[in-house]
């Protein structure tokens, strides 16, 4: 189950996880990513269909989920890390000053990817 904390709360969550050698996600919207340079879910499909045709062409439907699930997972991070690496958060653009205080986090083994 998801919590809605402030952003200092999750500051201070996720130091607390990195001092006990621990790993977890920060699950945020789409607004985020999108202003981050991130594209959207459709700007996925198209990169898929341009360099991985064959796993493209396998998805029964064009959409995200299907077209990523034909991806091996090393094929997966090859084609989100460029965009994570170049992201950077404008504040200015975020939506709405209330959008940033209140961020949804969840503690985890594995740092997820998660568009919502």
């Amino acid at each position: 189950m998801p919590y809605h904390r402030k952003l200092d709360e999750v500051v201070d969550a996720v130091r607390r996880v990195k001092g006990a050698d621990r790993r977890c996600a920060v699950l945020i919207g789409a607004g985020c990513s999108v202003s981050a340079g991130i594209p959207l879910a459709k700007g996925f499909v198209e990169e898929i269909r341009k360099k991985y045709l064959k796993e493209y062409k396998r998805a029964k439907e064009k959409t995200y989920a299907q077209c990523m699930a034909e991806l091996a997972p090393g094929l997966r991070r090859e084609l989100i890390r460029p965009h994570i690496e170049k992201a950077k958060i404008n504040w200015l653009t975020w939506p709405s000053r209330s959008s940033w205080q209140t961020v949804t986090w969840t503690a985890c083994s594995q740092p997820t990817l998660t568009r919502f």
